[in-house]
């Protein structure tokens, strides 16, 4: 090409407005083998994150199995090893690898095909709900020592014969703790022990948890994952005995010493009035304060208005130590004000009372509302009394 000729095609490229010769490169939409292996890769990563250890070959989950497998063929493949040094941000694969065929390496189906649609791709499945069920039933494994357990669950179940627990609806306020008791399509499901709470990403409380079914399996599911499967699927919270008292819920820092002040007692009555006005209120609870013994305070139920002018039964006692009751009962009462009773009591004068310390609220919110208090929670709550359950305040 002469000078003239390529001078003049630098003056079309320069003065080229319509952008005819423009070129950009393709963009390829397919996933090359490395990216494929960085994928796969950071699967082990991500199950590492949640569970603090790597896929074990020992596991009943399926997918943790196929996990393992996965982990052990790149283990004994240096030229992937090598690809992926950047990415062993947890030392997965520093300890050799104990494959001993090429079916083990092969028996993993991410690296079969170059197709998007992945082994654990779950089909047929309706809807979220299912899809999170059938991770809360892969996440369980044989409990070894379920032996320690079996009398706690005949235990709870006799306390609910006897009066001792109710149950009610799962709340996402709840605050779960170690030896609390949930319901689950029927299955009890017991707290064994809470791990280190921890801030996570979108701001909320979690930590992992030791959970034991009534069935003899166990899982180390996280706190709110828990909670995100009682709430989606009806699940029923437990209440605590009836004879617990309220330092049995204080943390350890925090024990009764002998220079602590008893200042008095918060009490929880149910109502045993005949008048069917009142019968008819479902979860119908008095939530008080008494200096004294609740027993010596409600002698005289059925002759003061402040007991519907009938004999109440003392469902919990919490008994309190160094903090001004009165307060704490201000801030139940203003809590659950929405589930306040609106009924005109008269007494024995036939003088028209009003009383204002009886909710329609179910026994484990009440139960719940106190444990917020006492752990300085409570702003970060509301009470929907239309749905009975607590529920966190938008931005806390």
């Amino acid at each position: 090409m002469d000078d003239y000729t390529k001078q003049q095609l630098d003056n079309l490229i320069l003065n080229d407005d319509e952008g005819l010769f423009d070129t950009k490169k393709k963009v390829s939409n397919i996933i090359s083998s490395d990216d494929r292996l960085v994928q796969g890769f950071n699967e082990i990563n991500k199950f590492y994150e949640e569970n603090d250890r790597s896929p074990s070959e020992f596991a009943d989950d399926v997918q943790e199995k196929s996990l393992y497998n996965r982990l052990e063929g790149l283990k004994n493949n240096e030229a992937r090893r090598n690809k992926l040094i950047d990415y062993d941000v947890y030392n997965i694969l520093s300890e050799k690898g104990s494959i001993n065929s090429i079916e083990d390496i092969l028996d993993d189906e991410f690296f079969k095909s170059d197709n998007e649609e992945k082994l654990f791709d779950l089909k047929h499945v309706k809807d979220q709900k299912d899809r999170e069920e059938s991770d809360f039933v892969a996440r369980r494994k044989k409990c070894k020592d379920f032996e320690k357990y079996e009398q706690i669950f005949k235990d709870c179940h006799a306390d609910l014969v006897l009066g001792e627990r109710t149950y009610s609806g799962f709340n996402v306020g709840t605050t779960m703790s170690k030896g609390d008791f949930y319901i689950h399509r029927g299955m009890l499901i017991y707290i064994a022990d809470v791990g280190e709470i921890k801030i996570d990403k979108w701001g909320k409380e979690d930590g992992r948890l030791n959970v034991i079914f009534e069935n003899g399996t166990q899982s180390n599911m996280l706190m709110r994952s828990l909670g995100k499967v009682l709430n989606t699927d009806i699940g029923q919270t437990i209440t605590k005995r009836k004879s617990k008292l309220l330092d049995e819920m204080i943390p350890e820092n925090k024990r009764i010493a002998e220079e602590d002040k008893e200042v008095g007692y918060i009490y929880i009555l149910k109502s045993l009035s005949e008048n069917y006005k009142i019968k008819e209120i479902e979860n119908l609870y008095k939530v008080g304060y008494s200096s004294g013994s609740v027993e010596d305070r409600i002698k005289n139920a059925e002759n003061e208005p402040t007991y519907l002018m009938a004999s109440v039964s003392i469902v919990a006692t919490y008994k309190c130590f160094n903090l001004n009751p009165n307060k704490l009962e201000h801030l139940l009462h203003t809590f659950f004000g929405s589930a306040c009773l609106t009924l005109d009591i008269y007494d024995n004068e036939n003088k028209r009372h009003s009383p204002r310390e009886w909710f329609s609220v179910p026994l484990n919110i009440i139960d719940n509302a106190i444990e917020l208090v006492l752990s300085e929670k409570i702003s970060n709550y509301q009470y929907n009394h239309e749905k009975a359950s607590i529920e966190e305040l938008e931005g806390k």
